[in-house]
């Protein structure tokens, strides 16, 4: 109910304020909204990729990987919002069961998340939530590095959206002052 939410904060501002402070909700509503888009296209995307990689290693003869390969793809998908630590985590099922099968399973499920990570990382992200929260990548690599060294995973997480909508303020605010 971000219409209702946004009338009822602004209804608690005094009158001269009403005007801005809709104005600003609705750019921050913007900018999240777009970057949850972003990080459900990226999270969908590492899905598909999972599954069809798991599907290739099954037919190569690893059947085993068959049986889970929703499963795995989903945690894959999932983890995808936790940055860094979040790929790493949801390999490991898909590891511990190649190592059930064979050390070569292992090593080839490991193959496959660090080729889906790497083609995802250096593809897909920049383009994606680039486009989503219109951020330079350099940009986004200092926020990144800054939010994590601040924050932790949580600054990780929030970089993105955090600058982005910072921007966006401050433009609004530099218009909004300089007389526009």
């Amino acid at each position: 109910d971000r219409e209702g939410f946004s009338r009822a904060v602004a209804a608690a501002m005094p009158p001269a304020w009403r005007a801005d402070t809709e104005n600003v909700l609705a750019l921050l509503g913007r900018v999240g909204g777009r970057w949850v888009r972003g990080q459900l296209l990226l999270g969908a995307s590492v899905f598909l990729a999972t599954a069809i990689g798991l599907t290739i290693l099954t037919l190569l003869g690893f059947s085993e990987f068959g049986q889970f390969t929703l499963v795995l793809a989903l945690i894959a998908g999932v983890l995808e919002w936790v940055p860094i630590i979040g790929p790493i985590v949801a390999a490991i099922p898909a590891i511990l069961i190649g190592l059930a099968i064979s050390p070569v399973a292992a090593l080839a499920a490991a193959g496959l998340y660090t080729v889906i990570q790497q083609l995802e990382n250096h593809i897909l992200v920049p383009k994606v939530m680039g486009d989503a929260v219109d951020l330079h990548p350099a940009v986004m690599i200092v926020a990144l590095v800054a939010g994590g060294a601040l924050f932790g995973i949580g600054g990780v997480i929030l970089a993105a959206p955090t600058v982005a909508a910072g921007r966006d303020l401050y433009r609004y605010g530099f218009h909004r002052f300089g007389g526009q």
